[in-house]
This record gives C-alpha cells, structure tokens and sequence, in this order.
C-alpha cells in the first residue's frame, strides 16, 4: 500500500524567514562529473533586540621629543551584558 503524502505542520515551516543566504561550494574543488543536486536547508533562529552603536573616544597623546603617539586601549563590552543591561534600564 503506498504512502499518503503528509501535511507538514513542523514548525520550521510556519517560522518567518527574513534573510536568505546561499552557500556556495568552490566549484573548483568538484570532480568534473559532479553535478548541482538542489540545496539542503538550515533555518538558523536569532533574537535580534535592537540596535545598539557604540563610540569609543580613545585618548591620544603624542610626544615632540620621542616622535611618538600613545593611544589609550580599546575595551570591547561584552554583547550579551550590554543587551542585558539595556533591557534592564529601559523596561518601566
């Protein structure tokens, strides 16, 4: 007895997709008889909060007499402490 095709109720297929990216292979790589197949698909979910830019103003001093500029160092902050942090001040 032949199988009855299925209705799909995964959630994948009732996730919105906002962005596709094909990922191409270096056809280079490829023996000369290999052949395009179709694409296997990977639905990868991300939270996307808010933007959030962030300006750095590193000190600088230069020297006259040793010809050389100092720069204070860069300190990256952490992603997911600042969301946090953002999270937590702005809600009322």
């Amino acid at each position: 007895m032949p199988k009855k095709p299925r209705e799909s109720n995964s959630r994948k297929d009732k996730i919105e997709i906002h962005h596709t990216e094909t990922c191409k292979i270096d056809k280079f790589t490829l023996p000369p008889d290999a052949y395009f197949k179709g694409y296997d698909e990977v639905v990868i979910r991300d939270i996307l909060i808010m933007p959030w830019n962030n300006r750095f103003q590193i000190e600088k001093y230069y020297s006259p007499s040793e010809g050389k500029t100092y720069r204070g160092k860069l300190v990256y902050p952490d992603p997911l402490q600042s969301s946090l942090h953002c999270l937590f001040h702005s809600t009322p």
